[in-house]
């Protein structure tokens, strides 16, 4: 660049500035693709060059810190009124009220769930998680079933972050337990377990959940995890036809035995 249009340019108001971009795009529109690609860059170089800033090469060790450990735990609500807010939906139906109003309420109540997560509010979260997976697991309508796999779906990843960081001790004192018991991990693996078993052939669900129950589970864990599976493996063996050839079923025999082979592997207390 010459040296007279670069002191030009440096002495140049921010609001001269934006004029004279809004003047060269004007003139010359097939630059907008360019510079769109340009800013990008310089904004994304930028942040590296912050991150970089603040890094303390004299202390180089890794901290993982979890927003539970950084603020206090909301005390436990009263989930009763959710509770029969969700057992209504089936009544609901059954009076041939729109399915659509029941999705809407449905996706409200999600969004409660994700906003307190948000609020670092994760038991009373999880404890609204739980009541729409519970309705879930009832299998009280078909219609609703529909509904309600589809909002879990959706949430799914959610629901992953949360349940991995109220079962895990990293970021907490050493002397600080995780914010989930023993008791009230097993109840929510046992829970997530049923729903996987009723959701094995949507692949990508499947695997969704499958993780979800690697991350967060114990040693002591692996028994309850082992005899659920097992008893499903049986059943399938059971009903396996001779002649028949069923790609589904040979599937989920196969998700099944994946899954007790990576149980070993999982983390330990």
């Amino acid at each position: 660049m010459e040296p007279e249009l670069e002191a030009r340019l440096n002495s140049t108001s921010k609001q001269q500035m934006v004029q004279l971009l809004e003047e060269l795009l004007q003139r010359h529109p097939e630059l907008l693709t360019e510079m769109a690609a340009l800013l990008s860059g310089i904004a994304q170089k930028e942040d590296k060059d912050l991150r970089l800033d603040d890094w303390d090469e004299g202390n180089i060790e890794e901290v993982v810190i979890l927003p539970s450990s950084r603020h206090p735990v909301a005390p436990p609500m009263d989930l009763e009124a959710y509770r029969q807010r969700v057992e209504r939906y089936s009544e609901r139906l059954r009076q041939r009220e729109s399915a659509t109003m029941i999705t809407t309420d449905l996706e409200e109540l999600l969004f409660e769930a994700e906003q307190r997560t948000l609020q670092y509010d994760y038991y009373n979260a999880l404890g609204i998680y739980a009541i729409v997976l519970d309705e879930r697991l009832k299998e009280r309508n078909a219609t609703l079933i529909r509904l309600l796999d589809h909002s879990m779906d959706e949430v799914i990843p959610d629901l992953a972050t949360l349940l991995s960081e109220a079962s895990s001790s990293l970021g907490y004192d050493s002397n600080v337990a995780p914010l989930l018991s023993t008791e009230e991990r097993q109840h929510w693996l046992t829970r997530l377990v049923t729903f996987w078993l009723k959701r094995l052939d949507n692949r990508e669900i499947e695997e969704d959940l499958s993780e979800i129950l690697l991350d967060m589970i114990w040693q002591e864990d692996i028994p309850i995890l082992m005899e659920m599976v097992t008893n499903e493996l049986q059943r399938l063996r059971k009903g396996k036809s001779s002649t028949i050839v069923d790609l589904n079923q040979q599937y989920r025999l196969r998700v099944l035995e994946r899954f007790l082979k990576e149980l070993p592997y999982t983390k330990q207390e």
